[in-house]
């Protein structure tokens, strides 16, 4: 859970300069959970649908200062999953 809590943060950082991050926990229905919320610009619905493709990068850049491969949220998901949970993007 430590890679999916930094891993978030990284991405909500990279994406919001400047902006506020804020990470909430919370229980329901014996179950555990976490959001990472910021006051960046936010996404298009259709970029949404793939934030958690696997390669797949909201802007055209590929270079480490601006991104990276487009595996972070593919991953937060995949070891969200590990942990019988999931992981969503709401705007």
């Amino acid at each position: 859970m430590r890679q999916v809590l930094l891993t978030l943060l990284d991405n909500a950082c990279r994406y919001a300069p400047g902006g506020t991050v804020a990470v909430q926990t919370f229980t329901a229905e014996n179950r555990a959970g976490m959001r990472c919320l910021d006051t960046g610009p936010g996404m298009p619905l259709d970029a949404q649908v793939r934030a958690f493709d696997r390669f797949w990068r909201g802007d055209d850049s590929r270079a480490r200062v601006s991104g990276g491969s487009g595996l972070g949220l593919s991953i937060v998901k995949a070891i969200a999953r590990l942990h019988h949970g999931d992981a969503t993007m709401d705007q």
